[in-house]
């Protein structure tokens, strides 16, 4: 990474003041090198400087890269845990674009489908991934197509469609190889953990979770941390508490000095509240559930504030506090009802009869009765 940022240091250096146009090409790139590199400071300066320098500058190439630059403003907004600003970036990015940027405007449309998806929006969310699919089918761009399709397959899986989900991230995966894009080739590897994760494949999973992490510690690559929280949370299933606990510790610790993204840390927070109540330490997990909580509600994440109400009210139940579990788990299924996500609410469901079994048998009934209907739904056993 110290090599190409020195190589594009000086490509821009010796690009003539009167090409605007190119200039602020060499300030995307860096931007986008800077932030693989967990340096949004310096991402977010060049991106100021590439759109300074086409202020007033007319034409649709300068067109085509002001959109760029926006979209990576609205990206580095979305890692931040700012979603309005994210959303709001994302559109006047595609509002730069020509009628005929199609390779661009899918650029755009793939962000905020990820912003989309952050909010909990999935039907935006798929619009933006199919119109994003479609306009790199368009340019002929197999390489965006597969990272369309690894964005669509984590899609598929939140919504409980695991068979689509390995297909999407299968097919990512063989574009990506032949490809030789070892970057993208690493994020898919993660996506692939996390769904073996969500299948019960723990073993599998870590495979290609360690996969993933090997890359992207040899390189500082600022979705590290994706990877460590999500080897954490198998390493918590499989009752490898002690290396849980150091993974997800690593994520969070990268995450807080701005070398990782800021959205995964109610994630993050979240998993260690899980860790803390498998080892029998309520208070713990209450304080880091309040945490995860505290978190999502701050950026608008309103499906990882759901997820986080859960283990919440789990943590109250263990620690004795029925009322105030109840009072979490009930606003976890309130807050997940208004999204489209099956498997979190269902889970949500299973916590609350759980709670409501020795003094409301009939409500909890009816709770795991609807929990069995959406995993129904979706084709998945509980």
């Amino acid at each position: 990474p110290e090599a190409a940022r020195e190589r594009l240091t000086a490509a821009l250096a010796r690009t003539p003041v009167d090409a605007p146009v190119a200039g602020a090409r060499w300030r995307l790139a860096l931007a986008d090198l800077a932030e693989a590199a967990g340096d949004p400071k310096a991402a977010r300066a060049h991106l100021a400087a590439g759109l300074a320098g086409l202020d007033g500058v007319g034409g649709a190439e300068a067109g085509k890269v002001r959109a760029l630059l926006r979209r990576d403003e609205s990206w580095l907004a979305y890692r931040d845990g700012d979603f309005e600003a994210a959303v709001a970036l994302g559109q006047a990015a595609m509002a730069e674009l020509p009628a005929d940027a199609h390779l661009e405007g899918a650029g755009v449309a793939n962000v905020l489908g990820v912003i989309h998806y952050g909010k909990g929006d999935d039907d935006a969310a798929g619009r933006y991934y199919r119109r994003a699919r479609a306009g790199y089918e368009r340019a002929g761009h197999g390489l965006r197509i597969a990272v369309v399709d690894n964005n669509l397959g984590i899609l598929a899986m939140r919504q409980g469609d695991f068979d689509e989900a390995a297909d999407r991230l299968k097919r990512a995966v063989r574009r990506l190889a032949v490809a030789g894009d070892r970057d993208a080739l690493a994020r898919t590897y993660n996506n692939l953990g996390t769904l073996y994760g969500e299948r019960g494949g723990f073993a599998r999973a870590a495979r290609y979770l360690q996969e993933s992490i090997a890359f992207r510690s040899k390189i500082g690559h600022a979705g590290l941390a994706l990877g460590l929280a999500n080897l954490g949370e198998v390493w918590l299933k499989l009752g490898r508490f002690g290396e849980a606990r150091a993974r997800l510790d690593e994520a969070i610790a990268l995450c807080e000095a701005g070398k990782g993204p800021g959205y995964l840390l109610p994630d993050a927070w979240r998993m260690r509240a899980e860790l803390h109540l498998a080892q029998g330490e309520p208070a713990a997990g209450m304080e880091a559930a309040e945490r995860a909580v505290g978190l999502a509600d701050q950026s608008g994440d309103a499906p990882r504030a759901g997820v986080a109400r859960r283990v919440l009210g789990q943590a109250l139940a263990a620690a004795g506090d029925r009322l105030g579990a109840l009072d979490a788990l009930a606003a976890a299924v309130d807050g997940l009802e208004q999204l489209d996500q099956p498997v979190a609410l269902a889970q949500a469901l299973e916590a609350q009869a759980a709670l409501l079994e020795a003094d409301a048998p009939e409500q909890a009934a009816a709770c795991r009765a609807e929990a069995q209907e959406l995993y129904a739904a979706v084709g998945r056993a509980p």
